[in-house]
């Protein structure tokens, strides 16, 4: 599906699994003419230049996050990432191997996924590392205004909150613990 921005939808018709229904399941796009797509299919990620799609050659991917179009990350089933250096996508250590449902960053050296049992992995520019949140809850979604402004939601009704040094839950005395948040901002 596909907007002008003139309020009207229409479906793309031009990408390799039109009228062969696979779940993408994340999008990003650096421009109309530079646009990452992840999912359910193989080749994992797809990628729009403006003409045509052309389909990759990873494993399936979840979701992903650029701060460029030669600084992409994608992540996935088993504490898979993979970052695209804007010719080439290669494989990262993790160090975890749980499923990992979310990533954002507030540049290319501060970025941030999350997953199941709690986890936060922290990328510096140069390594994943994870980071102690407190909470064995699958978290679902993250993101941030700024590096010390960061947010991440999931099962249980658990909403935690990182200020460049720690994470901490949030209160939300509204929130019931058989909530489970998909996405926050």
């Amino acid at each position: 599906t596909h907007t002008t921005g003139n309020g009207t939808w229409t479906d793309r018709t031009d990408h390799p699994f039109y009228g062969n229904p696979k779940l993408f399941y994340g999008v990003w796009a650096a421009s109309d003419n530079d646009i990452y797509v992840v999912g359910n299919f193989t080749g994992g990620v797809m990628h729009y230049n403006g003409t045509s799609w052309t389909v990759g050659t990873l494993p399936q991917l979840h979701e992903l996050w650029g701060s460029s179009s030669n600084s992409i990350f994608a992540l996935g089933l088993g504490g898979t990432i993979y970052h695209y250096n804007g010719s080439s996508w290669s494989l990262m250590n993790s160090g975890v191997t749980t499923y990992l449902n979310d990533v954002w960053g507030s540049d290319a050296n501060n970025v941030f996924a999350v997953g199941d049992s709690g986890v936060v992995l922290f990328y510096n520019g140069t390594t994943w590392s994870q980071m102690s949140t407190g909470t064995t809850s699958r978290l679902r979604t993250v993101w941030g205004s700024a590096s010390d402004d960061v947010y991440a939601a999931g099962d249980d009704g658990v909403i935690l909150h990182y200020d460049g040094i720690s994470w901490g839950e949030v209160s939300c005395s509204s929130c019931a613990t058989y909530i489970d948040w998909y996405s926050i901002w």
